[in-house]
Protein backbone atom coordinates (compact mmCIF):
# COMPACT_ATOMS: atom_id res chain seq x y z
CA UNK A 1 0.00 0.00 0.00
CA UNK A 2 1.58 3.18 -1.04
CA UNK A 3 2.43 5.82 1.90
CA UNK A 4 0.08 8.80 1.65
CA UNK A 5 0.90 11.22 4.84
CA UNK A 6 -0.61 14.66 5.39
CA UNK A 7 1.99 17.07 6.67
CA UNK A 8 -0.47 20.38 6.84
CA UNK A 9 0.63 22.03 9.60
CA UNK A 10 2.91 19.44 10.81
CA UNK A 11 6.60 20.82 9.35
CA UNK A 12 8.19 23.85 8.33
CA UNK A 13 6.87 24.69 4.70
CA UNK A 14 7.10 22.69 2.03
CA UNK A 15 10.04 25.12 0.24
CA UNK A 16 12.09 24.10 2.86
CA UNK A 17 11.94 20.64 3.30
CA UNK A 18 11.02 18.76 -0.28
CA UNK A 19 13.70 19.29 -2.42
CA UNK A 20 13.25 19.15 -6.23
CA UNK A 21 14.74 16.23 -7.70
CA UNK A 22 15.60 15.70 -11.80
CA UNK A 23 16.17 12.22 -12.69
CA UNK A 24 18.70 11.48 -15.29
CA UNK A 25 18.96 8.14 -16.57
CA UNK A 26 19.57 6.73 -20.77
CA UNK A 27 17.89 3.20 -19.90
CA UNK A 28 13.91 4.04 -19.72
CA UNK A 29 13.49 0.76 -17.45
CA UNK A 30 16.19 1.82 -15.31
CA UNK A 31 14.29 5.03 -14.96
CA UNK A 32 10.97 4.34 -14.59
CA UNK A 33 11.95 1.81 -11.64
CA UNK A 34 14.29 4.53 -9.90
CA UNK A 35 11.64 6.86 -10.28
CA UNK A 36 9.10 5.11 -8.33
CA UNK A 37 11.08 4.68 -5.64
CA UNK A 38 11.74 8.30 -5.47
CA UNK A 39 7.90 9.09 -5.28
CA UNK A 40 7.74 6.42 -2.76
CA UNK A 41 9.85 8.59 -0.45
CA UNK A 42 7.66 11.31 0.76
CA UNK A 43 10.04 13.94 1.55
CA UNK A 44 11.03 14.97 -2.45
CA UNK A 45 9.61 15.88 -5.28
CA UNK A 46 10.37 14.79 -8.62
CA UNK A 47 10.85 17.37 -11.29
CA UNK A 48 11.45 17.78 -15.32
CA UNK A 49 15.45 17.42 -15.61
CA UNK A 50 15.20 19.73 -19.00
CA UNK A 51 13.17 22.55 -16.80
CA UNK A 52 15.02 25.40 -16.76
CA UNK A 53 12.78 27.62 -15.16
CA UNK A 54 12.68 25.26 -12.44
CA UNK A 55 16.30 24.03 -11.80
CA UNK A 56 16.57 20.39 -9.45
CA UNK A 57 18.22 20.97 -5.65
CA UNK A 58 19.40 17.42 -6.19
CA UNK A 59 20.30 15.41 -10.04
CA UNK A 60 19.74 11.54 -9.37
CA UNK A 61 21.86 10.25 -12.67
CA UNK A 62 21.30 5.83 -12.71
CA UNK A 63 22.98 3.97 -15.06
CA UNK A 64 23.84 0.22 -15.13
CA UNK A 65 27.72 0.43 -14.05
CA UNK A 66 29.75 3.84 -13.29
CA UNK A 67 32.19 4.62 -16.43
CA UNK A 68 33.50 7.94 -17.35
CA UNK A 69 32.29 7.63 -20.86
CA UNK A 70 28.57 7.83 -19.51
CA UNK A 71 29.11 9.44 -15.97
CA UNK A 72 30.87 12.96 -17.12
CA UNK A 73 28.13 13.68 -19.70
CA UNK A 74 25.26 12.85 -17.62
CA UNK A 75 26.76 14.79 -14.34
CA UNK A 76 27.80 17.84 -16.97
CA UNK A 77 23.83 18.05 -17.50
CA UNK A 78 22.99 18.72 -13.54
CA UNK A 79 22.54 22.28 -12.53
CA UNK A 80 25.85 23.72 -11.25
CA UNK A 81 24.70 24.50 -7.73
CA UNK A 82 22.66 20.98 -7.58
CA UNK A 83 23.39 17.90 -5.41
CA UNK A 84 24.20 14.54 -7.21
CA UNK A 85 23.19 11.33 -6.48
CA UNK A 86 24.58 8.25 -8.28
CA UNK A 87 22.59 4.98 -8.22
CA UNK A 88 24.61 2.37 -10.37
CA UNK A 89 25.56 -1.12 -9.99
CA UNK A 90 28.58 -2.52 -8.79
CA UNK A 91 30.20 0.62 -7.32
CA UNK A 92 33.81 0.12 -6.42
CA UNK A 93 36.82 1.99 -5.30
CA UNK A 94 37.62 2.13 -9.21
CA UNK A 95 34.40 3.60 -9.94
CA UNK A 96 35.02 6.51 -7.75
CA UNK A 97 37.85 7.49 -9.57
CA UNK A 98 36.22 7.84 -13.33
CA UNK A 99 35.70 11.38 -14.51
CA UNK A 100 32.74 13.50 -13.49
CA UNK A 101 33.03 11.43 -9.88
CA UNK A 102 34.55 14.48 -7.94
CA UNK A 103 31.16 16.21 -8.24
CA UNK A 104 29.13 13.11 -6.94
CA UNK A 105 27.58 13.64 -3.40
CA UNK A 106 26.35 10.66 -2.75
CA UNK A 107 26.78 6.73 -4.00
CA UNK A 108 23.69 4.42 -3.99
CA UNK A 109 24.44 0.87 -5.53
CA UNK A 110 21.50 -0.51 -7.17
CA UNK A 111 21.53 -4.16 -5.39
CA UNK A 112 20.72 -2.31 -1.94
CA UNK A 113 18.24 0.87 -3.73
CA UNK A 114 14.98 1.13 -1.56
CA UNK A 115 13.15 4.32 -1.17
CA UNK A 116 14.93 4.94 2.33
CA UNK A 117 17.98 4.61 0.75
CA UNK A 118 17.69 6.52 -2.03
CA UNK A 119 15.59 8.98 -0.42
CA UNK A 120 18.58 9.77 2.76
CA UNK A 121 21.38 10.05 0.01
CA UNK A 122 19.22 12.79 -1.86
CA UNK A 123 18.33 14.54 1.63
CA UNK A 124 22.24 14.36 2.37
CA UNK A 125 23.14 15.55 -1.20
CA UNK A 126 20.74 18.51 -0.59
CA UNK A 127 22.78 19.85 2.34
CA UNK A 128 26.10 19.75 0.34
CA UNK A 129 24.36 20.53 -2.82
CA UNK A 130 27.41 22.72 -4.93
CA UNK A 131 30.13 21.15 -6.87
CA UNK A 132 33.66 21.99 -6.44
CA UNK A 133 35.00 25.24 -7.75
CA UNK A 134 31.36 27.10 -7.88
CA UNK A 135 32.33 29.29 -5.24
CA UNK A 136 35.62 30.34 -7.20
CA UNK A 137 33.42 30.99 -10.20
CA UNK A 138 31.23 33.37 -8.54
CA UNK A 139 28.38 31.16 -8.40
CA UNK A 140 25.49 31.77 -5.50
CA UNK A 141 26.36 30.09 -1.97
CA UNK A 142 23.75 26.83 -1.77
CA UNK A 143 20.66 27.89 0.28
CA UNK A 144 20.75 26.78 3.99
CA UNK A 145 19.60 23.61 4.69
CA UNK A 146 17.65 21.38 7.39
CA UNK A 147 20.02 20.01 9.80
CA UNK A 148 20.35 16.55 10.15
CA UNK A 149 17.23 14.78 12.81
CA UNK A 150 18.73 14.46 15.92
CA UNK A 151 18.52 10.42 17.03
CA UNK A 152 15.96 8.89 19.32
CA UNK A 153 16.32 9.34 22.68
CA UNK A 154 16.06 5.65 23.39
CA UNK A 155 16.38 2.69 20.77
CA UNK A 156 12.31 2.51 19.31
CA UNK A 157 11.37 -1.45 20.58
CA UNK A 158 10.59 -3.91 17.82
CA UNK A 159 6.60 -3.79 18.99
CA UNK A 160 6.71 0.65 18.54
CA UNK A 161 8.56 0.19 14.79
CA UNK A 162 5.86 -2.46 13.49
CA UNK A 163 3.36 0.00 14.95
CA UNK A 164 4.73 2.77 12.99
CA UNK A 165 5.17 0.53 9.95
CA UNK A 166 1.41 -0.47 9.56
CA UNK A 167 0.38 3.43 10.59
CA UNK A 168 2.80 3.85 7.50
CA UNK A 169 0.76 1.55 4.88
CA UNK A 170 -1.98 3.39 6.12
CA UNK A 171 -4.08 1.11 8.51
CA UNK A 172 -5.78 2.71 11.25
CA UNK A 173 -5.50 2.23 14.58
CA UNK A 174 -8.71 0.10 15.06
CA UNK A 175 -7.15 -2.02 11.94
CA UNK A 176 -3.73 -2.35 13.53
CA UNK A 177 -5.22 -3.28 17.24
CA UNK A 178 -7.23 -6.25 15.35
CA UNK A 179 -4.15 -7.23 13.89
CA UNK A 180 -1.83 -7.59 16.74
CA UNK A 181 -4.86 -8.37 19.23
CA UNK A 182 -4.26 -5.17 21.21
CA UNK A 183 -6.87 -3.23 22.54
CA UNK A 184 -7.02 0.36 20.65
CA UNK A 185 -6.11 2.82 24.03
CA UNK A 186 -2.31 -0.29 23.70
CA UNK A 187 -2.33 0.69 20.32
CA UNK A 188 -2.64 4.28 20.42
CA UNK A 189 0.19 4.73 24.13
CA UNK A 190 2.92 2.26 21.60
CA UNK A 191 2.42 5.38 19.35
CA UNK A 192 2.44 7.94 22.12
CA UNK A 193 5.84 6.40 23.57
CA UNK A 194 7.19 5.90 20.11
CA UNK A 195 6.49 9.63 19.31
CA UNK A 196 7.91 10.78 22.39
CA UNK A 197 11.65 8.96 21.85
CA UNK A 198 11.29 10.55 18.25
CA UNK A 199 10.63 14.26 19.80
CA UNK A 200 7.52 13.82 17.33
CA UNK A 201 4.76 16.22 18.11
CA UNK A 202 2.12 13.13 16.57
CA UNK A 203 1.43 10.12 14.74
CA UNK A 204 2.12 11.34 11.51
CA UNK A 205 5.14 13.46 12.42
CA UNK A 206 6.58 10.02 14.44
CA UNK A 207 5.91 8.01 11.49
CA UNK A 208 7.80 10.97 8.91
CA UNK A 209 10.93 11.17 11.41
CA UNK A 210 11.14 7.22 11.43
CA UNK A 211 11.32 7.59 7.70
CA UNK A 212 13.53 9.79 7.14
CA UNK A 213 15.61 8.81 10.33
CA UNK A 214 15.72 5.18 8.24
CA UNK A 215 14.17 3.57 11.07
CA UNK A 216 11.59 2.20 8.50
CA UNK A 217 10.66 1.90 4.85
CA UNK A 218 8.82 4.54 3.40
Amino acid sequence: MDLVIDLDGASPPPALTTPAVALIAADPLLRSGVAAQLRAYADLRLVDADDVGAPADVVVVATDAVHGATLAPLVDAAHPIAGVVVVAGGIDAPALHVPGAEVVCEWVDRSIASPCALGRAVMSAWRCRHRPGDHARGAPPALACPAPLPLPARPLSGRELDVLCRIADGYSTAEIADQLSYSESTIKNIVHQAASALGARNRTHAVVTAIRQGLIAG
